[in-house]
């Protein structure tokens, strides 16, 4: 089958709506540890604005310092980076964080400033690239950002001022180790006496106070190209969080996308249809790593917290102005046609037919590969189960008979999902 080209010419976003769904889908991550793009974005531009940066660097150096590890999509890995006292490659996720920011126009600008967050300033000079003086001193603020935060990590139960001459102390001392830009210092000087900049690292307050900062919108056009690289990026990001649910986004996102179009879908339909679909499981960035890759069998408690992320999916798209289907359809995607599905209970024509596509997708690709707790299935004993679901009310019958009638065809189109995630 011949997929059409998409119908969707361009759609008007807040550009700051979709930067603060990825700090937040990074929090999520960070389940032990929230908020530390947050206040490494404010810390930022605390320093920026002593530096009389121009607005434009501004934005750009809240906008990097929100996302900045972006690369760092397992809850373990990201506590080891928090953890750390610049031991190890820390380079590692700043490359995976660069390439990821690339991927999507709009931002594609701070992949410098990601890349070099943990560089020390006395390395820029050996480094031959074309990053920008402006990119280096940005990619700097943030690391000397990243750097009091961490720090003021380390005692989390005091109050942040009474932390600040300790911190202080040992920045200064990085920085004679060439670490911070001289002039980044001499801000930092100024505005770390000042009670307020330690004040608005109190966990409670950092989320009013970056609200405030970000109210200004920044809606741009935004291509199909330009939300399906959105929607890649995010899915990377998610599909990271466990080896067992690597690629996952991407097949389902192909098969979803083929019953689309088999069933009779707009272009435009099939066009946001595969956006949810690479977006379906962002909630899961919310569930601890050690439940999403318990290989035995899981409790009554753990079962709740996993049921929780169509939920959350739900709820972090939902804060997109444009992405109400998005949301919906990623959202409904464990609902059952008889009303037994969750979170909403939805049934009968409360689900369209996108949402039904896509339940049936997420099914079929899920049971196709392997979990902690069981090996993959053969697309027989796939279809099998298929069937019986449809027995049982809980899945549309002519959707899943366009999967018997295409079989092969599906299963390629899975297969080709993979090979397109493991090409990002």
């Amino acid at each position: 089958m011949k997929v059409p080209h998409s119908s969707i010419q361009s759609v008007g976003i807040d550009l700051s709506q979709i930067v603060s769904v990825l700090s937040d889908a990074l929090d999520w991550v960070g389940l032990h540890e929230p908020h530390h793009g947050k206040r490494v974005a404010f810390m930022a531009v605390q320093l920026g604005d002593a530096l009389n940066l121009p607005k434009p660097l501004m934005e750009d150096l809240f906008l990097g310092g929100l996302i900045h590890d972006i690369g760092a999509s397992s809850s373990r890995v990201l506590q080891e980076l928090l953890d750390s006292e610049y031991a190890g490659d820390m380079s590692v996720h700043c490359r995976r964080g660069a390439e990821l920011v690339s991927c999507f126009r709009p931002l594609k600008h701070l992949a410098p400033m990601i890349l070099h967050h943990h560089t020390h300033w006395g390395d820029f000079a050996s480094i031959e690239d074309d990053t920008a003086a402006s990119e280096k001193l940005l990619a700097n603020c943030i690391a000397l950002s990243d750097r009091i935060d961490i720090l003021l990590r380390r005692y989390p139960d005091a109050d942040p001022l009474m932390m600040r001459d300790v911190i202080k102390k040992i920045v200064v001392t990085e920085a004679k180790e060439e670490k911070f830009m001289p002039e980044l210092m001499d801000a930092f000087s100024v505005i770390s006496d000042h009670e307020a900049f330690w004040f608005s690292q109190d966990i409670i307050e950092i989320g009013g106070l970056i609200g405030r900062y970000a109210t200004e919108r920044r809606v741009l056009d935004f291509s199909f190209e330009d939300l399906r690289d959105l929607a890649t990026v995010l899915s990377l990001v998610i599909d990271a969080k466990s080896s067992f649910t690597a690629l996952h986004s991407f097949g389902v996102m192909s098969l979803a996308s083929f019953l689309g179009y088999s069933a009779g879908l707009s272009v435009q339909a099939c066009d946001l249809l595969e956006i949810a679909s690479l977006l379906h499981d962002v909630g899961k960035l919310r569930i601890p790593d050690e439940i999403l890759e318990n290989p035995g069998a899981l409790t009554v408690q753990e079962r709740s917290v996993i049921a929780r992320h169509s939920f959350y999916s739900f709820h972090i798209l939902s804060r997109i102005e444009g992405f109400e289907k998005v949301a919906m359809w990623a959202g409904n995607h464990h609902e059952y046609i008889n009303g037994s599905g969750y979170p909403f209970h939805l049934k009968g024509e409360q689900l369209s037919t996108e949402s039904r596509i896509l339940t049936i997708a997420d099914i079929f690709q899920s049971l196709s590969q392997d979990r902690p707790y069981r090996k993959a299935m053969s697309s027989v004993q796939v279809l099998s189960i298929l069937d019986s679901m449809v027995m049982q009310g809980k899945l549309d019958g002519d959707i899943v008979h366009l999967i018997h009638e295409n079989l092969d065809h599906c299963c390629t189109m899975m297969a080709v999902g993979l090979n397109s995630s493991q090409r990002n």
